[in-house]
């Protein structure tokens, strides 16, 4: 199924989906922009391995070998760390774990 994405630039001119792809790449974002403190662990997860993947523009598929690869590379880096350093308790997501 054919589909067209038509991208408003500045004053209302369109631009191709190259230019748009500029523009909104040297957009900051939001100042208050964050995560909502009470998602729940597992929506928290998927966030999480779809950043791994390259969020949904990367297929929205998993693709496990890519996410076993950045938890091998997390693992190995936390082991560069001392104990202090990491405050997480061994959670990634910032998170402490119960008990």
């Amino acid at each position: 199924m054919p589909a067209r994405v038509f991208v408003r630039g500045e004053n209302g001119a369109n631009v191709g989906p190259e230019a748009g792809a500029r523009i909104l790449a040297a957009r900051p974002p939001r100042p208050d922009l964050a995560p909502d403190p009470a998602l729940p662990d597992d929506t928290r997860l998927w966030t999480a391995l779809q950043d791994a993947i390259g969020g949904p523009w990367g297929g929205s598929v998993f693709d496990t070998d890519a996410i076993l690869r950045v938890l091998a590379m997390g693992k190995a880096a936390l082991a560069g760390q001392s104990p202090s350093a990491s405050s997480t308790k061994g959670n990634i997501a910032g998170r402490e774990r119960p008990g």
